[in-house]
């Protein structure tokens, strides 16, 4: 199964593979005749890259959804089987032919990072993402950004792990909104069926 936000890809039009996984990202330090520092910085998943055709009825209404995430720099949930990121559509392009048959090419940028003190700031676009890290060894601080806005101050992407008796309308609550903002994450999440979460499912929290 392969599915971004609210569009589910047919088995006609899936890629060959999907790339997962990446890098932990290492501070390397060598001394003559005392071996090696070496400082963890973090783990951060790798750009997904895939090319393929949409096939068939769904072709161009798949084009549009897709295209329209891009320009809008929501989070949105991506499922790989038994995997599942939440990413932004770093890249969607297309070459139309017809309604029924349309090459496509997709980068998508993972929104998640391992075992170390990270922020990542999904904002809607024109704000781009600022990572800031964090050295876990010495606490020294190392921040990177890309042409950051000064007029949005960027806010923190909040990921929430689902637990057992809980529902979109409690942890819309548990984040300071009122339970009637549930859609809000469903729609952030690609989640069709809200009553059949997971448990150990990774959230977007968009707010």
């Amino acid at each position: 199964m392969l599915s971004l936000g609210n569009v589910t890809f047919n088995v006609d039009d899936l890629p060959e593979e999907i790339n997962l996984g990446g890098e932990q990202v290492l501070a390397v330090r060598q001394f003559p005749g005392s071996g090696l520092d070496v400082q963890v910085l973090g783990a951060f998943d790798d750009v997904i890259q895939r090319s393929a055709t949409f096939l068939y009825g769904t072709a161009l209404s798949n084009c549009k959804t897709l295209d329209a995430m891009r320009q809008q720099g929501e989070p949105v949930q991506l499922q790989v089987g038994p995997f599942t990121r939440p990413v932004l559509v770093k890249k969607f392009t297309f070459k139309y032919q017809n309604d029924y048959s349309i090459p496509y090419s997709i980068e998508l940028q993972p929104l998640l990072s391992y075992g170390s003190n990270v922020t990542v700031n999904g904002l809607p676009n024109p704000t781009p993402v600022t990572i800031t890290l964090s050295d876990t060894t010495s606490g020294a601080p190392a921040t990177g950004t890309v042409q950051a806005s000064p007029a949005t101050p960027p806010q923190p992407q909040k990921i929430h792990i689902v637990k057992r008796g809980e529902t979109l309308w409690k942890i819309a609550i548990m984040y300071k909104r009122p339970g009637t903002s549930w859609p809000l994450i469903a729609n952030a999440n690609g989640i069709k069926n809200p009553r059949a979460l997971q448990i150990g499912t990774r959230l977007v929290i968009p707010w």
